[in-house]
């Protein structure tokens, strides 16, 4: 955890003050600003030369009233036949609560049966057979603004910033995943003949929209960073589709119209040598480069990649990834502090892998969390930008005009 998250002491030093007085000798210097902005919300009250509790119905009294010890921020309880049986924080209680989303709770699975947040702070969920044939994923889409940049670093090459974050989380809808195409896509490892590597296919799935998007904002803190343009992936497309279409007699006006929505169901065909493909090979690119940090980064960050959260900013070749709870968790930073590591580590996870999927596989660029069920990657791409990295090729970062991009999560 990050001991000097704002969100996680305001609630402590509310509880200790109703606990026992706070002699404002104990007051930790680091801690002035904290409990100056709870006096002027009257969370507490200073009388004499002693921090005591607000008034029974102040701020700091609706503040531990909804404080849970499982998480930081607001938190979402979970009803079953009209008791609580749990809650959940906020933003992960969105991912998890959505109404249709199975949930796992004391070795049994129910689904979400209610959740309209924020009007009702409370999901209520329905028991499901032991025979139940999918779990769920949620579909989900962030965009990040950076508040203030606390530090900054060059690494091999790469600018890169330390920053205070605001995420605007959005979970639009879900997706379906049979229990058996899980199970049975391990089976694909399956070795061939020495030289022919390994075949991934991904499961089908079943994806639903939400009526009503779910939706979150809060302050984290996060790492940015601008990565290099994969040349010769985009070069070596253009020329493959050149020369199909020199053997067909085809031009390229009306390409566009033919490959009008990024879809990776075509993987295996040539793609078109025009603006559509470049854009669709670097930010695939983009994207896998981002799952491939995150996952690879246990190591560097003492098993702490599931608090964290990714972004890429479309075609712009800038990269978020974040402390997945308010205020901070510590996790990004400490992969801040040891970033090279984790590009040396990108390297190998992909060089190493035996796919030979264009949109590689779970042991690679693949991730369970993906917010878009690992649509928009790139295997090769993503490799050439981790050997560009590594290779010391200079980046700034990108932080103008970033509302014109899509983000990719």
């Amino acid at each position: 955890i990050d001991p000097g998250n704002p969100y996680v002491k305001e609630c402590q030093i509310i509880a200790m003050a109703h606990d026992m007085p706070i002699k404002l000798d104990e007051i930790q210097t680091q801690d002035i600003d904290i409990i100056n902005d709870l006096l002027k919300r009257k969370a507490l009250r200073k009388v004499g030369s002693m921090i005591m509790p607000g008034r029974q119905d102040s701020t700091g009294v609706k503040m531990l009233a909804n404080y849970s010890i499982r998480g930081i921020a607001e938190s979402v309880d979970i009803m079953h036949k009209g008791v609580k049986v749990g809650d959940r924080a906020c933003p992960v209680a969105l991912d998890e609560l959505y109404k249709g989303a199975v949930y796992f709770l004391a070795g049994r699975s129910y689904i979400v049966d209610e959740f309209d947040y924020p009007k009702k702070q409370y999901a209520v969920i329905e028991e499901l057979s032991f025979d139940h044939s999918y779990y769920t994923k949620s579909l989900t889409t962030e965009h990040p603004t950076v508040e203030e940049i606390i530090e900054k670093r060059t690494v091999k090459g790469v600018e890169v910033a330390f920053c205070r974050l605001l995420i605007r989380k959005r979970v639009t809808g879900y997706v379906k995943i049979k229990w058996k195409n899980t199970l049975d896509s391990d089976d694909e490892y399956i070795a061939k003949e020495e030289g022919e590597g390994e075949k991934y296919e991904d499961a089908p799935s079943e994806i639903t929209e939400l009526e009503q998007p779910l939706e979150y904002r809060y302050i984290t803190k996060g790492i940015a960073f601008c990565v290099p343009y994969p040349y010769n992936q985009v070069q070596e497309a253009a020329n493959i589709i050149m020369q199909k279409d020199a053997s067909v007699g085809r031009d390229n006006q009306n390409v566009d119209s033919e490959y009008s929505q990024l879809d990776h169901s075509n993987n295996g065909n040539v793609p078109p040598a025009n603006r559509l493909e470049e854009k669709y090979i670097t930010a695939s690119g983009y994207h896998a480069v981002e799952h491939v940090v995150i996952e690879g980064s246990n190591m560097i960050t003492g098993g702490a990649s599931q608090d964290l959260g990714g972004i890429s900013m479309g075609t712009s070749g800038m990269i978020f990834i974040h402390d997945g709870v308010t205020g901070g968790s510590g996790a990004s930073k400490a992969l801040y502090d040891r970033l090279e590591k984790a590009f040396e580590r990108g390297t190998r996870i992909i060089g190493e892998c035996p796919c030979l999927s264009e949109s590689g596989c779970p042991r690679c660029i693949m991730s369970y969390r993906c917010g878009i069920n690992n649509q928009y990657l790139d295997k090769n791409a993503a490799l050439e930008i981790f050997k560009r990295i590594n290779d010391g090729e200079n980046t700034t970062l990108l932080l103008d005009a970033l509302e014109e991009y899509r983000p990719i999560v």
